[in-house]
C-alpha cells in the first residue's frame, strides 16, 4: 500500500519519519522543537563533545513539486548546514516524490554531509520502510487516508449517491482528526461488542471519529455500507461470506419512525443488530443522541435483548485535554490555506492560549476562524480580536447556518422552540413543542402564503438535529424534551428577531401558550426579553385582549391573573376598569399557584394607587390575604403579607378574630417553619459542624428561638413541639456512627496525581 502523507501535518510526518529512521538505522534520535531547531528536527550523537554527530531535517513537501522543494534547500537550507551545524552526517526526508535525478542533484547540494543518495529519503523510500515494518505503520492510522487504494476502496464500496465518503471529504477529515482517548476506547468497544453507538453534541465530533473509525476498518478490506434512509438497505448488500462494517448515521433520528412502525419483522432494525452479531466479520457503526436511544430501549423491549449488547460510547468537549485542544485547533490552521501572517497573529505572544482556553472553545467554531475565506475583510491585525469575538459571541456563527442552511419551515420550528426554553434553560416537552410549531405553521399557511408540507416537524426537525437542537429521551419516564444544543443560538436567534420587527410580530401572532409570550414577550426587564417601543403599545393592547381567551396554559396558573399583571406592567392603571378590575374579578383563586406569589402581592400592591381598584381589594381583602397566605413558601413571602396590609392601613391582628382564619394562617406558618428547620439543622449535622449533643442542643436551641421571634410577627403562638429533637438526636447518632466506621485508606505517602507539562506541550507545537 503506496501513502501520499498529505493527511499528515509536519509533526505528524516527523513523528513517523524518527520512527522509520530509529527502526531502520537502529539509533536512538532526539526530537528538536520546531523553529529552535536551526535546521535540525532530530539528532543523533554519540558523544558530549560532538553534539551534531547525525542530523535529520524533514520537509512537508507533499503538494508543492520538486521545484518548490529544491529553491526551499537552496535559499534557506544549506548555508544552515554548512556554515552552522556541520555534521558528520545529514540525513534528508520529505513527502513529496523525488527521481533519482532530484536525489543526485540534493546530494550535490549538501556535499559533502550527505554522504549518499541513501541518505535521501523521499515519498517511495518512506513507503518501502512502511512496508517493511508494518507495525509502525499500525501505529500512524492516519496513513491510511493518504492511500489511493484506501480511497477507490471507499468510493467503490460506499452504496450509490453517498457523497460523504469523497475522496476529498475523508482527506479533510484525516487531516482535521486528533486521536484523543476516547478513538482508543471507541475502537475497543467495537472490537470487542462489534456494534459501536457514538454518541454527543452536534458539532462536537461524533461524525468525524465514526467515519475515522470505519476507515480504521477499510484498510483490512471491509466493504462499508453507509445506511441513512432505511434498514431494507442494508438487508439487501448483507453477505455473510464478505467483510463488512454497517454505518449508521442518525440512527433513531430519521431512523425512530421506521423502530416505531417496522415495516416487518424479518427486516426490522432489531433483527438486523442480531444478525451482524452473529458473524464475526461484521460490525457495525452508528451515530445517535444517547437520549433517544434510551427512550428506543424502554419503549421496545427488544432492544434489552441480552443477544444485543448497545455499547455506548459518548464524545463531549469536557473530555477534550488542553493538549488536544491545542491539536485541533493547530490542525485547523495548519490546512487551512491561510495566509502565514494569519497563523503568525495566532502564534505571537502565545494567543492560541486565550483561544483553547476560551470557555466557548468549540470545534465547529475552530473550523469557522480557520476557514480563510471567511477572513476577506479581516485585516491582520484584527485577526485576534476577530477570533475573540467570534469566541465571546458565538451566536454570530449561528448566522450563516441560519440564513444559508435550512429553510423557512426548519425557522419557524427554532423560532417556536425559542419561545418555550425557560430563562434557566430547561428542556421543552416534544409534544408542547409540536403543537406550537402546529400554530405558528398554521398562521403562515393562512397570513403568508406558505404550503403545508408532508410531515413538516419530523422534516423541520431532521434538518435542525445536526446543528441547532438536541432531542433527549429521559431513561425513567420516556419523556421526550427538545432544546438548543447551544445556548449561544439563543443570544443568536433574541439578537435577530430583535432587529426584525416583522419576524416578532410573526411570532407573537402565532404562539398559543401563555408561557410563549412571558418568556419572551413578558414585561421582565430581563435582557433576554423581545421588548416592544413605545409606538407598540397600541397593538400590543388590542394583542392581549384578543389572546384572553386563547391563551392555554402548561402549567396550572390563573391566566387572567397572569394577564392582569402583565397589562399593568405595560400600561399601568391606565385601563383600570376596563381590563385590570374586569381581570382581576375573573380569577379563579384556587387556580392561583405558589409560582403566581410575586405577581398576585405585585398587582394587589398597585391597585391601592387606584380609589376603585384599592376599594375593590378592600371589600376582598380577606380572601385575598388567605391566598397569600396558602401559596407563600418563603420568609420572605410571608413578611410581604405583612407589608401589603400596611399599604392597606391594616393590621393582621384584624383577621386572626376568624377562627378559621387563624386556623389557616397557623397550619400555614407550621409547615414552614417545619420544613425550614429540617433542611438547615439537617445540613448543619451532614456537614459535621455539630461535634458534641451540646452542640446540637445549642443550634436547636437558636433555630426555635428564631422561628419563635419570626411567627410572634404574625401573632400567632406555637409551640416548642414544632421542632422534633429525638429525630435529630438520631440523625446526629447516625452520621458519627458513620464516621467511626469509615477507615480512610491512607497508604502513609501522599499520592500525587502524574500529568503531562501540557502547558510545555502546547507550546512546543506552536513554535515555529
Amino acid at each position: 500500500m503506496s501513502y501520499t502523507f498529505e493527511t499528515l501535518d509536519d509533526k505528524d510526518l516527523e513523528e513517523l519519519s524518527c520512527d522509520l529512521l530509529q527502526e531502520e538505522l537502529k539509533l536512538s534520535f532526539e526530537s528538536f522543537k520546531k523553529g529552535r531547531d536551526g535546521g535540525i528536527d532530530l539528532r543523533y550523537s554519540r558523544a558530549i563533545d560532538s553534539p551534531n554527530t547525525i542530523v535529520v531535517q524533514v520537509k512537508h513537501f507533499y503538494n508543492s513539486g520538486y521545484r518548490k522543494l529544491y529553491s526551499h534547500l537552496k535559499n534557506e537550507e544549506v548555508n544552515k548546514v554548512k556554515n552552522d551545524l556541520k555534521p558528520d552526517r545529514y540525513i534528508f526526508v520529505t513527502s513529496a516524490g523525488l527521481t533519482p535525478k532530484n536525489k543526485k542533484a540534493i546530494l550535490d547540494l549538501f556535499n559533502p554531509y550527505i554522504k549518499t543518495t541513501n541518505d535521501i529519503y523521499g515519498q517511495d523510500e518512506l513507503n518501502s520502510l512502511l512496508r517493511k515494518y508494518k507495525h509502525i505503520e499500525e501505529r500512524h492510522i492516519k496513513l491510511y487516508f493518504s492511500s489511493i487504494t484506501i480511497l477507490e476502496k471507499v468510493i467503490k464500496n460506499s452504496i450509490t449517491g453517498r457523497s460523504e465518503f469523497e475522496s476529498h471529504k475523508i482527506g479533510k477529515i484525516a487531516k482535521l482528526f486528533v486521536p484523543h482517548k476516547e478513538y482508543n476506547k471507541a475502537i475497543n468497544i467495537l472490537k470487542e461488542e462489534q456494534l459501536l453507538v457514538v454518541t454527543g453534541d452536534p458539532g462536537i465530533g461524533k461524525t468525524m471519529l465514526s467515519k475515522y473509525l470505519i476507515l480504521t476498518f477499510l484498510k483490512d478490506n471491509f466493504e462499508l455500507i453507509y445506511i441513512r434512509e432505511n434498514i431494507s438497505e442494508a438487508e439487501e448488500l448483507f453477505c455473510p461470506e464478505k467483510n463488512q462494517i454497517f454505518y449508521f448515521d442518525d440512527f433513531l433520528g430519521s431512523n425512530y419512525l421506521e423502530l416505531k412502525q417496522p415495516k416487518n419483522h424479518d427486516n426490522g432494525l432489531i433483527e438486523f443488530v442480531k444478525r451482524v452479531k452473529n458473524y464475526p466479520n461484521k460490525y457495525m457503526i452508528i451515530c445517535s443522541r444517547t437520549t433517544i436511544l434510551n427512550r428506543a430501549r424502554k419503549e421496545y423491549p427488544k432492544l434489552e435483548n441480552p443477544d444485543i449488547v448497545f455499547a455506548q460510547h459518548q464524545i463531549d468537549i469536557k473530555n477534550y485535554s488542553i493538549l488536544d485542544k491545542a491539536k485541533i485547533l493547530y490542525k485547523h490552521l495548519y490546512f487551512s490555506g491561510l495566509s502565514t501572517v494569519y497563523i503568525d497573529k495566532i502564534v505571537e505572544n502565545k494567543n492560541y492560549w486565550s483561544i483553547i482556553k476560551h470557555d466557548s472553545y468549540n470545534p465547529r467554531i475552530i473550523e469557522y476562524i480557520a476557514d480563510y475565506r471567511r477572513l476577506q475583510n479581516v485585516n491582520t491585525d484584527d485577526y485576534i480580536p476577530y477570533i475573540i469575538n467570534k469566541l465571546d459571541n458565538p451566536e454570530d456563527v449561528w448566522k450563516d447556518a441560519y440564513n444559508n442552511d435550512i429553510d423557512d419551515y426548519s425557522r419557524f420550528l427554532l423560532s417556536t422552540l425559542f419561545t418555550l426554553i425557560l430563562y434557566n434553560y430547561r428542556d421543552v416537552d416534544e409534544n408542547v413543542l409540536i403543537e406550537a410549531y402546529g400554530y405558528r405553521l398554521d398562521f403562515e399557511i393562512i397570513n403568508n402564503g406558505f404550503k403545508r408540507p408532508t410531515n413538516p416537524y419530523n422534516s423541520a426537525l431532521n434538518n435542525l438535529l445536526g446543528g441547532f437542537i438536541n432531542r433527549t429521551v429521559e431513561q425513567d419516564t420516556r419523556r421526550i424534551t427538545c432544546n438548543f444544543f447551544n445556548p449561544s443560538i439563543i443570544d443568536f436567534l433574541l439578537k435577530y428577531i430583535k432587529e426584525n420587527k416583522d419576524e416578532k410580530w410573526r411570532i407573537l401572532n402565532s404562539i398559543i401558550y401563555y408561557e410563549q409570550f412571558e418568556q419572551r414577550f413578558g414585561y421582565t426587564g430581563l435582557l433576554n426579553n423581545l421588548s416592544f417601543g413605545s409606538e407598540e403599545y397600541d397593538e400590543l393592547f388590542k394583542y392581549l385582549i384578543k389572546m384572553e381567551k386563547k391563551f392555554i396554559a402548561l402549567k396550572q396558573i390563573s391566566i387572567p391573573l397572569e394577564l392582569a399583571y402583565q397589562h399593568y406592567l405595560y400600561f399601568g392603571l391606565q385601563r383600570v376598569e376596563e381590563v385590570l378590575i374586569r381581570l382581576y374579578k375573573s380569577v379563579d383563586f384556587e387556580e392561583i399557584s405558589p409560582s403566581q406569589f410575586s405577581n398576585f402581592k405585585c398587582l394587589i400592591s398597585g391597585f391601592v394607587e387606584d380609589d376603585t381598584s384599592k376599594e375593590v381589594i378592600e371589600q376582598d381583602i380577606k380572601k385575598v390575604v388567605f391566598k397569600l397566605f396558602a401559596i407563600a413558601q418563603f420568609e420572605d413571602e410571608f413578611n410581604e403579607i405583612l407589608e401589603l396590609l400596611e399599604e392597606y392601613n391594616m393590621n393582621i391582628n384584624v383577621f386572626l378574630e376568624d377562627e378559621e382564619f387563624l386556623k389557616h394562617i397557623s397550619k400555614c406558618l407550621l409547615e414552614y417553619i417545619k420544613e425550614n428547620s429540617k433542611d438547615y439543622i439537617e445540613s448543619e449535622i451532614n456537614y459535621g459542624s455539630l461535634r458534641n449533643t451540646d452542640e446540637l442542643d445549642s443550634k436547636l436551641d437558636d433555630v426555635v428561638g428564631s422561628l419563635v421571634s419570626f411567627i410572634d410577627k404574625f401573632g400567632i403562638e406555637i409551640e416548642d413541639e414544632f421542632i422534633d429533637r429525638s429525630h435529630y438526636y438520631q440523625e446526629y447518632e447516625d452520621y458519627w456512627s458513620y464516621q467511626d466506621d469509615y477507615e480512610p485508606n491512607y497508604s502513609g505517602k501522599s499520592k500525587i496525581e502524574e500529568e503531562k507539562d501540557f502547558e510545555r506541550l502546547v507550546d512546543e507545537l506552536f513554535e515555529k
